[in-house]
């Protein structure tokens, strides 16, 4: 009887250990997206230099890195904005 209460009362641990988890999970997810979403109304994420590219080629017009030299998608050279060069 006592070892079967025992089992009962980790198992009871564990379910509201884990909810108590999630719970901070969901909440941090929530807080992050509200965090976004009021940055990007008021303009605060905005930064120019990490601004992706888009591919010119009318077929593709995939979304690339700022860095990034080519298309990842279909190859096509992308145009970059001039200023000062890392390399």
């Amino acid at each position: 009887m006592g070892e079967g209460f025992f089992i009962f009362m980790v198992a009871i641990g564990i379910i509201a250990l884990t909810a108590v988890l999630f719970g901070g999970w969901v909440m941090l997810s929530i807080g992050r997206f509200v965090g976004r979403m009021i940055g990007s109304m008021c303009g605060w994420n905005a930064n120019p230099a990490d601004t992706a590219q888009v591919c010119p080629r009318p077929g593709c017009r995939v979304s690339n890195p700022p860095q990034a030299r080519f298309c990842r998608r279909c190859g096509q050279t992308l145009q970059r904005a001039e200023g000062p060069r890392m390399w």
